[in-house]
């Protein structure tokens, strides 16, 4: 600033715009350099000070002695323009790749005995001891006939052969199902549906598995929501129960994917539900040239004879081949 008189003889200050500018413009290539994340350094801005100068004259003015940005100018977005000025165009391409992979429903080495009998776990311990005990020694089986003949003859001495006849299975679905025992529910809703679903496939070629303890499980599904031409991941998801059928060698053939969904947590599954019921199946059963997979959604808003229907339809449509 230099002091100077007017033709009226008062004494006025004028005013020299050309520090307040600079100082502002170093700021302001400070600002950019930092909003580029060290891709653009003060140096290079530097370098085209004259050129930045010459912009800031035009997106400044003073207010009195003071010098701002004009707020009639997006200042955040000439900064971006400016920005953009100085690195090159980029775009990148996706390259999506299917990859063969296998995973084991139950990781044996994490599996410990359950502290409590409470209603997280099912079956009871007194049906986890029946059915382990009929695993090991199963008490349904057909006698021979010189095993009968012996019978007959204890019996002609009044003798007790009750222990030694056969007896009827207390838990024939163990066939079908507990690849571990017991199972541990987060909630009445998973273990109903596996009440439910037991009676259905009886005498089915089918198998059901709780799948929903993800520190017991490698069975887990990368999904992602796609938006315009790309994807961006939305985590592992744990489904909640397989239902699989074996060919003829005992390999797995077919895979019904079972969500049980509480309608608190739908929302945020949303996402999720769409990938798999939009993407995860196609490209899978393309891929194996058959309907090997299948997604089934049931919210607890559906009453029980609504879920066992959508159940049963999915039982009779998809495991067809």
């Amino acid at each position: 600033m230099a002091p100077y008189y007017n033709v009226n003889g008062k004494f006025r200050l004028q005013f020299d715009t050309g520090p307040l500018i600079h100082k502002l413009l170093r700021e302001a290539i400070h600002t950019i350099s930092k909003e580029s994340f060290g891709s653009l350094s003060i140096a290079m801005l530097i370098s085209c000070e004259e050129q930045l100068r010459s912009i800031f004259n035009k997106i400044t003015k003073s207010e009195g002695d003071v010098l701002i940005e004009d707020s009639q100018y997006d200042q955040a977005r000439i900064r971006s323009l400016i920005r953009q000025a100085f690195l090159p165009i980029r775009d990148y391409k996706e390259k999506v790749e299917i990859l063969s992979c296998q995973a084991s429903l139950l990781q044996i080495e994490r599996l410990t005995s359950p502290v409590a009998d409470n209603t997280d776990y099912y079956p009871s311990q007194k049906d986890v001891k029946e059915i382990v005990d009929w695993d090991a020694n199963p008490k349904d089986k057909a006698l021979t006939p010189d095993q009968l003949a012996l019978i007959e003859q204890l019996k002609a001495q009044g003798l007790d052969v009750s222990g030694i006849m056969p007896q009827k299975d207390p838990h024939p679905e163990r066939s079908q199902t507990y690849h571990y025992l017991p199972y541990r529910f987060d909630s009445p809703f998973e273990r109903n549906f596996l009440k439910e679903i037991l009676p259905i496939i009886n005498g089915k070629n089918l198998e059901v598995y709780f799948n929903g303890d993800d520190n017991l499980t490698e069975f887990r599904i990368k999904c992602f929501k796609r938006s315009g031409a790309h994807w961006s991941y939305l985590g592992y998801y744990f489904p909640d129960f397989l239902l699989i059928r074996r060919n003829a060698q005992g390999e797995i053939h077919q895979i019904a994917i079972i969500e049980t969904k509480g309608e608190g947590f739908a929302a945020k599954f949303a996402d999720k539900r769409k990938f798999m019921e939009t993407e995860f199946v196609k490209k899978n059963n393309e891929r194996f040239g058959y309907n090997r997979f299948e997604f089934l959604y049931l919210e607890d808003t559906l009453t029980k004879e609504q879920r066992q229907q959508k159940t049963l339809h999915t039982i009779q449509n998809f495991f067809t081949e």
